[in-house]
């Protein structure tokens, strides 16, 4: 039975990981303080981990575990 993962775009892994690194750095970026509240902070985090979760299951597919506990531990310091 073929994987999704097998169904995946070629250049999808790249797209994934370029918003992964993009959305992390925003989050190590960010000013969070009173006066300058982000109300959709909550919607932001949902989908930085469930992008992580997949990115990090693909490198698992594909066996570059090395990339998988990289992408775990980034979104574990979170």
């Amino acid at each position: 039975m073929p994987s999704f993962y097998d169904k995946m775009h070629p250049e999808g892994h790249n797209a994934m990981l370029e918003c992964f690194e993009a959305m992390n750095n925003s989050f190590v970026s960010g000013i969070f303080s009173p006066d300058a509240v982000d109300y959709e902070l909550n919607k932001k985090m949902l989908v930085f981990t469930n992008l992580s979760v997949l990115l990090a299951r693909y490198f698992e597919y594909k066996e570059n575990s090395a990339e998988a506990i990289r992408v775990c531990d980034t979104l574990l310091v979170k």
